[in-house]
């Protein structure tokens, strides 16, 4: 991969999707400037940048689970999460749950982000009804 700009998916820039039954894993790597504003973990990086950002697919949602992200050189995070400066190497790995998905199984390596697997329970099907109720009494 060569060092340049990019911007989310756009330009120098390496984004794979991968889905399943239980979730879709969007796996980005970039080298040199690239500008991420998916997920909490937003931010600038000049350097290497690589994220996870795993969504469950339940209830016809794609709701939020895990946010991952690795960069190696200058990295400006400034999102709701988190505000900060990092020269070096930084990792931060992030829980995200709603109220759809109140329990669930993830299966993250780092060195190995394609292998991303989400495992999910009879009770979550249960809770997409729970949450349509809710939805109707609004």
């Amino acid at each position: 991969m060569l060092a340049g700009c990019s911007f989310n998916d756009v330009g120098l820039v390496q984004v794979t999707y991968q889905e399943t039954e239980a979730a879709r894993i969007r796996h980005t790597v970039a080298l040199g400037f690239h500008v991420e504003t998916h997920g909490p973990l937003a931010g600038v990086s000049l350097g290497r940048f690589e994220a996870v950002n795993v969504h469950i697919t339940l209830c016809d949602r794609l709701e939020p689970r895990l946010h991952y992200r690795v960069v190696s050189g200058l990295s400006v995070t400034a999102s709701d999460h988190e505000v900060g400066l990092t020269l070096g190497w930084r990792e931060t790995v992030l829980n995200a749950s709603s109220d759809i998905t109140p329990a669930s199984t993830v299966q993250f390596d780092p060195s190995n982000p394609q292998d991303t697997a989400v495992f999910l329970g009879p009770h979550d099907f249960t809770s997409c009804q729970e949450h349509d109720s809710k939805d109707a009494d609004k």
